[in-house]
């Protein structure tokens, strides 16, 4: 799959992600007021790291994936570079 758009009904308001496989892979994150997320995101071969919002994160590589550190909130523009 290339490409996918959700959004996920939640007690605090719908979440609502987009996200496209490609290089980078990107994924949109738009969370509704007073919710956080740990997002888990996928690492290919030669990436190197993770970026939102243009700021590169702290993240730790486990296996085929990308763990942020830090939890997001709000709306959010993430790559795996």
């Amino acid at each position: 799959m290339q490409s996918a758009e959700g959004k996920v009904p939640t007690p605090l308001g719908p979440v609502l992600v987009t996200w496209e496989n490609g290089n980078p892979f990107k994924l949109m994150l738009a969370l509704p007021p007073k919710m956080s997320a740990q997002v888990e995101l996928p690492a290919g071969e030669k990436s190197t790291g993770v970026f939102v919002n243009g700021q590169s994160v702290r993240a730790r590589r486990d296996g085929l994936g990308w763990i942020l550190e830090q939890e997001l909130v709000g709306e959010k523009s993430i790559e795996v570079r």
